[in-house]
């Protein structure tokens, strides 16, 4: 993709890694790096693509070849740019009209997180750095199946004033982005044993979703709204039962069997990432 807007005359700072820096890492920062393509090129890429590696091809072999594009476009080490948008990519195989969309920021740092190459970093400092990224700028996804279609949308979005907004949706309460869960049925949870949340844990928010991060493992985990919201009532010790009357009580609509089955998950999840703890000998009394 980068390579088929550098054809169409766009600077490229980078096609795979892109280092920020600035204060609040607000600057996108060239390596210089040559934009590396797979070969053979796939019969979607369309001709401008062909016609642009056909004249600027370089170094490579059969799998990928460097692209050494004319100097107004190429990677130049030490450029940077301001960062304007987070833009998730979303390659369809099947034939369908670009589209670009907003998506919220708790999406765009959770596509961040897991996309990250800074594994020395602490995980909180990460996350907070993450954090003030897609709290600053749009985060939109990019569905496409068409190189020149997406360049076309993409191209278009960014020379108007305007782009998408996130839309407001709820979703079940999920865990996710942390160590892998043990497969299988949730453990059983005595639904009136009090938990409350673990110590050593900072949290950072993102709109409706809560991202925890556990300063001893270095897990990060995701909470989305109905997640946080039963976080927030494990700051004080919560039952099982307890934060099931609460969540029935705020989603009266829906059904009782699935707030049962989310909540119990949630409750095992949390407790198999070490992110709340049992509270030694006290029960719930409130049934």
């Amino acid at each position: 993709l980068m390579a088929r807007l550098a054809a169409d005359g766009v600077r490229v700072l980078a096609d795979d890694v892109l280092p920020t820096c600035g204060d609040q890492d607000e600057w996108g920062w060239s390596f210089g790096l040559a934009p590396r393509i797979r070969m053979p090129l796939p019969p979607q890429a369309g001709a401008r693509l062909e016609a642009f590696v056909q004249r600027h091809g370089g170094p490579g072999d059969e799998g990928a070849r460097y692209l050494l594009a004319p100097a107004e476009v190429a990677p130049r080490h030490g450029h940077r740019a301001r960062i304007g948008s987070i833009v998730l990519l979303e390659r369809s195989t099947e034939r369908a009209r670009a589209e670009l969309c907003a998506v919220a920021p708790g999406e765009g740092l959770a596509s961040l997180i897991v996309q990250n190459l800074a594994p020395g970093l602490p995980a909180g400092e990460l996350v907070a750095r993450l954090h003030q990224i897609v709290m600053r700028v749009p985060c939109l996804r990019l569905r496409y199946s068409d190189l020149d279609d997406a360049c076309r949308v993409l191209q278009c979005a960014f020379s108007s004033e305007s782009l998408p907004l996130p839309q407001t949706h709820r979703a079940a309460a999920v865990l996710c982005n942390g160590p892998a869960a043990p497969r299988g049925a949730p453990r059983s949870i005595d639904p009136t044993r009090l938990y409350r949340q673990a110590r050593n844990l900072d949290t950072h928010r993102a709109e409706g979703e809560l991202f925890l991060v556990n300063r001893r493992t270095r897990g990060i985990h995701r909470l989305n709204d109905l997640g946080a919201g039963i976080w927030r009532l494990l700051d004080q010790p919560t039952s099982l039962q307890s934060a099931l009357q609460v969540v029935a009580g705020a989603y009266p609509e829906e059904p009782v069997a699935r707030i049962e089955g989310d909540v119990h998950a949630l409750f095992a999840a949390l407790t198999d990432q070490g992110l709340i703890t049992p509270v030694p000998g006290i029960a719930d009394r409130c049934c």
